[in-house]
């Protein structure tokens, strides 16, 4: 078997929690996250065409791609058959805007 010789990653939606503050701005950044973690689709796609809008920024261009492919992080919870799985969603999302070949749920 061949091992992977670099393997590049990324994240997005980081907010400030309540407790820290973060007036308006940190309010409005809870926000689009909340919609986030509900799965609400527009928001996942609205999301995927901001970050496409961006793609050649050298942080999204180094993973993000034709050719990358995503793999969901699951919540926390076990995940069931057909239950909510926000990252997944946002990963389908991302692909469409075609910064991405494939989504793989390859963790658990």
């Amino acid at each position: 078997m061949e091992l992977l010789r670099d393997v590049y990653c990324g994240s997005c939606l980081i907010y400030l929690p309540r407790r820290l503050g973060g007036g308006d701005l940190g309010r409005k950044a809870r926000g689009y996250c909340y919609s986030v973690k509900r799965g609400e689709s527009a928001m996942m796609a609205k999301v995927a065409m901001h970050i496409a809008r961006h793609r050649d920024k050298d942080g999204i261009r180094g993973v993000l791609g034709e050719d990358a492919a995503l793999v969901p992080m699951p919540r926390s919870a076990p995940s069931l058959d057909g239950a909510l799985w926000p990252a997944r969603m946002l990963a389908e999302a991302l692909v469409a805007e075609g910064l991405g070949a494939a989504v793989l749920p390859l963790l658990e």
